[in-house]
Formats: C-alpha cells, structure tokens, sequence
C-alpha cells in the first residue's frame, strides 16, 4: 500500500538534526506494516498529480492554519475535497 505524505511545514532545523522531519516520523510509526511512502512538499507548492496517486494520504502539522493567507492552502483544500 503505498502511503502519500502531505507535508504542511517542516520541523525547526535544530530538531531535524536529532529526529528528522515529519516524513522520516510517520516512516518510524508506520514502519514494518508493507507501506511505501511518497512525501510531497505542499509547503513549498509541490503536489501530487492526482488523489490516485497513493492509496492512503497522511497530512503533516504545520506552523500555518488553514485562515492564513498562503498560496498552498487552497489547492491543498481542494485536493482533501477530491
């Protein structure tokens, strides 16, 4: 089963360092269960294709929320409708 991983922010640098990011945290969580995963950065604009493109999606937690005014929350929005 492949798993998309949705990324709406990243860790602090200096946490990254010593845990990784989100990614690498549902990759330790979910280890072992026959997953392949896929990240994409919707932070920074990168999207999948399709909501056909993993069989499962995992969206990360973010720094920003879903009123503030940047460019990938509304596609991101939008994909979660589709």
């Amino acid at each position: 089963m492949k798993i998309g991983i949705l990324m709406c922010g990243a860790f602090p640098e200096n946490l990254q360092e010593l845990m990784g990011n989100y990614d690498v945290m549902f990759q330790s969580l979910l280890g072992g269960q026959d997953f392949t995963f896929e990240m994409y950065s919707v932070f920074e604009n990168q999207f999948p294709d399709s909501v056909e493109d993993a069989d499962g999606w995992l969206i990360s937690g973010s720094r920003f929320g879903v009123y503030d005014d940047v460019d990938w929350i509304t596609p991101l929005e939008d994909f979660v409708r589709e």
